[in-house]
């Protein structure tokens, strides 16, 4: 089908010509996979057009991105003929779409970006932040089938996070377009390769299991710990920004409380019984302070796995955090033997 020009008689046309006339946006505008972003939320489009006068819902609010998709957004044409202006946004599946979006963040330095900005991308703009860059690049389908650890992740992060590449993930355009690369050489291989060198570093996120005692065990200075961890807690997020989802909520609490948990272990009256904490033990202190700052609710009495509801999300969130450390240290010694290397 020739989708050319398609889009010249809707509402927002004039407001986004380039940006529309751009034959990778308009193939991908004939998916059901577009919604607007409130701020940095993308909304679940179809409740907005339902009742437009009730609060706005969240996008997969319980679902995974997909489901939120096929259930929740509209095409692209649907949209523009609704919104004359607004935060466009694409439920990206490269898998399904062919297609990355690199997201170039403010950060990072000019020399990268103008690297960057010579791939062979086939749509570009602006960010939001009007300091950044969207591309949209092909997906490299046998870099993928090399390294499958790769396709399970959201995206690919670049050097220092100056840089990432969005697989599946919601994309918020501005329509702010740049011109892509002219007459590019289609046997450059430059993006493929820079995809490849963060694939095969792609590790697999799912947090390993960490085994605790089913009764708390006694621990040294837990009441200073307990201590030290309310006189600083101070967590500002509401229920609101969870979209009302209070399990959500307490998650956040919890993610707060951990953060809280190790700056106490470090403090020098803390560190001088020089007592290494154990996994265990962490979580039991986790379980033990949030308990008493969350909102009691039935579902605290509910056992997940033989544990306390809160002490098995305790528990899930610092195998979560664990693992991601871990992976954050593998990294750093790559980088650091890449270094040594160069040297």
């Amino acid at each position: 089908m020739d989708l050319y020009n398609k889009y010249e008689n809707i509402t927002s046309y004039n407001n986004y010509k380039e940006f529309y006339d751009n034959k990778v946006i308009q193939e991908l505008g004939e998916k059901d996979h577009w919604t607007i972003s409130e701020g940095k939320k993308p909304i679940n489009f179809k409740a907005f057009l339902k009742d437009p006068s009730q609060k706005l819902q969240g996008l997969g609010h319980k679902k995974t991105l997909k489901q939120a998709a096929n259930t929740e957004c509209v095409d692209l044409k649907t949209l523009g003929n609704i919104m004359k202006k607004g935060r466009f946004t694409y439920v990206l599946d490269c898998l399904e779409d062919n297609y990355v979006v690199m997201d170039i963040e403010p950060t990072c330095t000019k020399e990268l970006k103008e690297k960057l900005l010579k791939l062979p991308y086939l749509y570009g703009e602006v960010s939001m932040s009007g300091h950044g860059y969207h591309l949209i690049l092909p997906l490299p389908k046998d870099v993928i089938k090399k390294y499958p650890d790769a396709k399970k992740k959201n995206c690919l992060k670049g050097e220092k996070n100056m840089y990432e590449i969005l697989m599946y993930h919601t994309v918020t355009f501005t329509g702010k377009t740049i011109n892509p690369v002219e007459n590019f050489d289609p046997k450059n291989k430059e993006f493929e390769k820079l995809f490849e060198s963060l694939a095969k570093d792609a590790k697999n996120t799912i947090a390993k299991p960490i085994n605790i005692e089913k009764n708390k065990p006694k621990i040294i200075d837990e009441k200073k710990i307990i201590y030290y961890m309310k006189t600083h807690y101070s967590y500002n997020k509401t229920l609101e920004d969870f979209d009302d989802d209070i399990s959500d909520f307490d998650f956040g609490i919890i993610g707060h409380s951990l953060h809280l948990l190790k700056q106490a272990l470090r403090h020098p009256t803390i560190k001088k019984n020089k007592h290494k904490y154990t996994d265990n033990e962490s979580i039991w202190l986790l379980f033990n302070f949030v308990s008493d700052i969350i909102e009691y609710r039935d579902k605290h009495n509910h056992q997940i796995k033989g544990m306390p509801y809160l002490l098995y999300q305790s528990k899930r969130c610092f195998e979560r955090q664990k693992q991601e450390l871990n992976n954050k240290y593998e990294r750093t010694q790559k980088d650091n033997e890449e270094i040594r290397r160069e040297k």
